[in-house]
């Protein structure tokens, strides 16, 4: 089955058809127990009132169910964000979101990170919802054009809003 084009998801996607002349900032999250998923929506929190002093609409994208979203949504404390449910992918193969390795995913770099970070400390990790191997990033949908800000090389590649918050 050929997948959906985002500009097809975002406009028959009950949650996004409203918001198809918007900037929708897309983050693709791996899934709500993921150490490192859950310090991106940490720092996404941080950085909400930039994103959206920018004019942009994030949009959060994991592979759980809509009770994930508002688990993650209540936790995070971003009632201004998004959150989609995709646990078919659809969202991650339209954004060309690429799958990782096992050394991308649990390879001994990626558990220094999550140990020696303090991120399993600080984050925790909780059950795997959807595909372990899938990889996320933040990409930006503007003008029916598609921007990757974020494509990581591994599970504990987190992105730099700083860097990101320039380009747009």
């Amino acid at each position: 089955m050929e997948s959906q084009s985002i500009i097809e998801l975002i406009k028959n996607h009950p949650k996004l058809s409203t918001h198809q002349e918007k900037s929708l900032l897309f983050i693709l999250v791996r899934h709500r127990g993921c150490t490192f998923c859950r310090e991106s929506l940490s720092r996404l929190t941080l950085q909400l009132n930039n994103i959206i002093a920018k004019g942009l609409l994030p949009v959060v994208v994991h592979m759980g169910d809509d009770l994930s979203s508002e688990l993650m949504q209540k936790e995070f404390q971003l009632k201004e964000v998004l959150f989609i449910s995709d646990p078919q992918k659809k969202f991650y193969k339209a954004l060309s979101a690429r799958r990782g390795s096992f050394n991308e995913v649990l390879g001994l770099d990626v558990l220094k990170k999550g140990i020696f970070s303090g991120a399993l400390f600080k984050y925790g990790i909780g059950p795997l919802e959807g595909d372990g191997f899938q990889l996320g990033g933040i990409y930006l949908v503007q003008n029916n054009k598609t921007t990757v800000l974020h494509r990581p090389v591994n599970a504990a590649d987190t992105e730099n809003w700083d860097q990101i918050l320039l380009k747009v």
